[in-house]
């Protein structure tokens, strides 16, 4: 192997070592963030205003509009209701069991 290969591949090496880096910090960060805020929902009787629910998002570190991925899906852990306010489902409770509470 020349020098400049030599370099390029520890400059290769170093780079995908950042880059896992960043991706296994993100992952637990990740998976607490939606840990804590249906535990918030849960703690505040498991219904919440819409107001609430976007505070409550901001207080994790969601952007409102990425709040959606709550409802969808076979068994969301969310539902919004006809008057705007939020509910944590079943299943949300069933997540939160299963992975725990924040």
């Amino acid at each position: 192997m020349t020098g400049r290969q030599t370099k390029a591949a520890l400059a290769l090496y170093r780079a995908q070592q950042e880059f896992n880096a960043a991706f296994a910090d993100d992952e637990p960060d990740r998976d607490l963030r939606w840990r804590k805020l249906l535990t918030m929902v849960e703690a505040a009787g498991g219904t919440v205003t819409g107001e609430d629910w976007r505070d409550m998002g901001r207080a994790c570190k969601y952007h409102p509009s990425g709040l959606g991925g709550f409802y969808v899906g076979g068994n969301p852990t969310m539902v919004r209701n006809a008057d705007d306010s939020r509910t944590l489902t079943k299943q949300g409770v069933a997540v939160l069991d299963q992975h725990g509470r924040a």
